[in-house]
């Protein structure tokens, strides 16, 4: 995933650059996307959906999340991923994510947000 220095590095650009340009609600992905392709973490490693350490399972049918036997999601690879974002869009997941090793459940997942209309 990179360095720690590196990361914070990272995550406050992003800050920064949300903050600067912000103009409504899910603007954080485009931001991001913008400065790893033009801005100043053109450095970073870009994988396709799916691959590489960390998942966005937010949009993926519940049926097509691959997990293994201790309840890690996978990614195409079949390895551990060590980020699963938006995991809380499926419940039995996020139940078993936050579940510790041969225990129950001990924090509740965020409950998903209620669908908004667009006009």
């Amino acid at each position: 995933m990179g360095e720690h220095a590196r990361v914070l590095e990272a995550v406050g650009q992003i800050a920064r650059a949300s903050v600067t340009n912000y103009v409504g609600w899910g603007t954080d992905q485009g931001t991001l996307n913008y400065l790893v392709r033009k801005g100043p973490l053109t450095s970073a490693q870009v994988t396709p959906y799916g691959s590489g350490p960390a998942v966005h399972v937010g949009i993926a049918p519940r049926d097509t999340i691959r997990t293994d036997e201790d309840g890690c999601v996978l990614n195409r690879e079949g390895e551990v991923c060590s980020i699963i974002h938006q995991y809380d869009r499926h419940p039995d997941l996020a139940d078993q994510l936050l579940r510790p090793p041969g225990g129950r459940a001990t924090t509740l997942a965020p409950e998903a947000p209620a669908p908004s209309a667009v006009s």
